[in-house]
């Protein structure tokens, strides 16, 4: 009888502590296995690790600030028009972040500035920058140079790549969670 006691003691120690002992070893064997990532994101870019020349981090890095940076195609259709507004309205309602964000728009030196001046005046906090190495370097890296909208870290690194014709609210939670998160900008 006494073993019997002793037995159901054992189980339930033994029980016990497989309650703590099995949640720690479930997670270092996930975290081991390198190839294991969760199911579900909550951004709503696509996450781009790919860092820019030295010569074009410098035009981003000197500013010091976040930059969605839109690469122009060589006209401006509504869509782009379009693109060109939400940028706008999403750095509006950062709010306080606000002064941490630039949007600038990139052309190719090739093709001249495609931008009415309506729509400059329209967007007076807008930078247009024409560098064709940048341009370059972009395609070449195998982004898309034709409306796509880019999110540019303080340090010149790219982040995060935006389809032309994207959904406001995603860009602006986004760059609401991004920029409570760093420290840089």
């Amino acid at each position: 009888m006494n073993s019997k006691i002793l037995l159901k003691k054992r189980l339930m120690l033994i029980a016990l502590m497989s309650v703590f002992v099995v949640p720690l070893l479930l997670a270092g064997s996930l975290y081991a296995n390198l190839d294991w990532r969760p199911v579900g994101t909550t951004n709503n870019g696509s996450i781009i690790a790919q860092p820019l020349s030295n010569e074009s981090q410098l035009m981003f890095s000197e500013k010091g600030r976040w930059t969605l940076l839109m690469p122009f195609p060589s006209e401006c259709d509504l869509t782009c028009e379009a693109d060109l507004f939400k940028l706008r309205q999403v750095r509006e309602a950062l709010g306080k972040y606000i002064e941490r964000l630039d949007y600038a728009v990139l052309v190719s030196e090739g093709y001249g500035c495609p931008l009415s001046s309506e729509l400059i005046d329209s967007h007076q906090q807008m930078s247009v920058l024409a560098s064709q190495k940048l341009w370059n370097e972009l395609e070449g890296a195998g982004l898309s140079t034709r409306g796509d909208v880019l999110l540019i870290d303080p340090l010149g690194n790219l982040v995060m790549k935006y389809e032309s014709g994207f959904v406001a609210k995603g860009l602006y939670k986004d760059l609401k969670r991004v920029l409570k998160l760093s420290n840089i900008g």
